[in-house]
This record gives C-alpha cells, structure tokens and sequence, in this order.
C-alpha cells in the first residue's frame, strides 16, 4: 500500500478540526454533560487528543527518520516524549505560523512568519501535562480537585488556532516544508501544498 504522508497530516488537521469544535460547544454551553466538572473533564480529554494529534501529525511528515531513529517507534504514545525524540530527528518539526502574501508573476508566494498569539513549544508540554492531570480521580476522596488549566480553555482554544490556523512544517529528507491551511476558504476543508522554501518565499505546487 503507498503511503499518502501529506494526506494522512491533512486527516489529522480535519481530526483536530473536529475536537475544536466539540470545545468550542462545551464551552459556549451550547453541548453539556449535565454538570460543569463532566464538561472540563471532557475539554481536557479533547485538548489532550489535539496536543496528541499534532505530535502524531509531525511524525507523518518526519516517519523514515523517526523510524530510523527509535526501533520501538511504534510504541511511542507520550506526546511529549515524541515532541523530544522528533527534534533529534529534525530540528525544526514543530508547526511554525505563518501570514500568506500573494503569490507573483512568477507563481512565487511571499510567506512570513505570523505575529499571532499562538501555542508555543513550551506551552505545548505545559498543557499537555495539565489536561492528563486532569483525567485522573485525586487519590483521596477528600481531596477537592480543581481543573487547573492555567488560562481559561478559550484562550488554549485561540492559541491552538493561532499555530495552525496557517502553518508549515519542515521536511527533513529535502528541505522542503508543508503549508497547511487549517479552513481553505475556497472548500472549507484542511489544504496543504508542498513547497520549496527561499529565504522567505516559496515555490507552491497544487
């Protein structure tokens, strides 16, 4: 069977995509499990599959390596034990946000990186233990647990956006990237293009 590695990253983006939104309803009230701790129970599980999700996204583009690197790879399934063993393989696998400018006569976009709020690397590791804290009944039945997500989940939910609202990720076999569109307006799906980097431009093929 051949693999469709930009298609399977899309799928993991279309997944991503899917919990947002299932966030985004607990949150507004408009979707509940009848009590406020059930619903952030749940926002936590559904952000900890999404933390889990990009980390498995960023395998897709980086997998001969990955496999290359750890025999048990198969085995991984600590996202932030992945993001760690991912960046001895490639340096630069995690998303980086971007702004689109137009694309010239010559078929040339000018891509440069964006300015928006967005889950940072760090952040990533923070929340990913937070949320599995979370999952977990306190030890002791009179031990009042408290969600702690640090921010308000909506403010997770604007950070997780701003990464991968328009994002690339490297190629490690070629030096090109993926660029990813996480709502191409054109069919309201994910989109991604691979694309040959120039300081700053890229050479985009549909």
């Amino acid at each position: 069977m051949i693999r469709e590695p930009m298609k399977e990253y899309c799928g993991c983006m279309e997944e991503i995509r899917n919990r947002l939104s299932v966030i985004a309803n607990l949150l507004s009230g408009s979707a509940t499990l009848g009590r406020h701790d059930y619903d952030y129970e749940l926002v936590a599980l559904h952000l900890r599959k999404i933390l889990e999700l990009i980390a498995f996204g960023s395998i897709i583009g980086n997998l001969e390596e990955y496999f290359q690197t750890f025999a048990n790879a198969h085995k991984h399934w600590n996202a932030e034990k992945i993001l760690a063993d991912l960046e001895k393989v490639n340096h630069h696998f995690y998303p980086v946000p971007v702004d689109i400018g137009q694309r010239d006569e010559r078929g040339v976009t000018n891509v440069t990186d964006s300015s928006r709020e967005h889950l940072t690397r760090a952040e990533f590791v923070t929340l990913y233990n937070r949320c599995g804290a979370a999952l977990h009944i306190p030890n002791s039945i009179k031990t009042k647990r408290v969600i702690d997500f640090i921010h308000h989940p909506g403010v997770w939910l604007q950070k997780i956006h701003g990464l991968l609202e328009t994002h690339y990720i490297a190629l490690p076999e070629d030096g090109n990237v993926w660029l990813v569109f996480l709502n191409d307006p054109k069919t309201n799906r994910v989109r991604a293009l691979k694309a040959g980097p120039a300081n700053q431009e890229f050479e985009t093929t549909d």
